[in-house]
């Protein structure tokens, strides 16, 4: 990106940046033109926008700029533009710095709920699940180990006589 560099730093896309290093450079004349004002070369990683990249033509190095105010959170550029086109709906909203972070802390205190929502309602359903599951092995444990219903009546063994049984006739011992 091109930028020129004033007394407050350098504006990408409503968000200020400022650092040490562009003071030499505040107010600087174009090479070609003394009426403009001097363009440089900024870097931004789109991940990442707390800082941007700006290429001293002194040194020929990229130099980190950090935000003008560092309290502000680091975003994407795609939270950034989303701030920008939510406000751009918007009747009535002017877009500045201060509501873009605003939109931002919005969209992610939603991100937050929505997540808080998800987990309860997994946590729901794997509970509903595991009662489900529980009152099913009930149900199933209860044919198994009912107690047995039918009429076979037991007789009673204690008149028999030990010598009415005969031995197996077919086992052999082995010696």
């Amino acid at each position: 990106l091109e930028r020129t560099i004033q007394r407050y730093g350098v504006e990408i896309d409503q968000v200020k940046y400022y650092s040490p290093v562009l003071r030499k450079w505040i107010g600087a004349k174009s090479l070609s033109d003394n009426r403009k004002a001097r363009k440089f070369i900024f870097a931004r990683d789109p991940r990442d926008i707390s800082q941007i990249y700006f290429l001293d033509p002194d040194t020929n190095t990229f130099a980190p700029v950090p935000y003008l105010n560092n309290t502000r959170p680091a975003i994407s550029i795609w939270e950034l533009n989303a701030s920008i086109k939510e406000l751009k709906n918007q009747p009535h909203s002017e877009i500045n710095e201060e509501m873009i972070f605003q939109g931002i802390q919005r969209m992610r205190a939603l991100e937050q709920e929505a997540i808080e929502k998800t987990r309860l309602a997994k946590q729901q359903r794997s509970t509903e699940k595991r009662k489900r599951r529980m009152s099913e092995r009930r149900e199933h444990w209860k044919g198994v180990h009912a107690p047995a219903t039918n009429n076979l009546s037991v007789t009673d063994t204690s008149n028999q006589d030990d010598d009415d049984i005969e031995p197996f006739s077919d086992i052999q011992l082995e010696s």
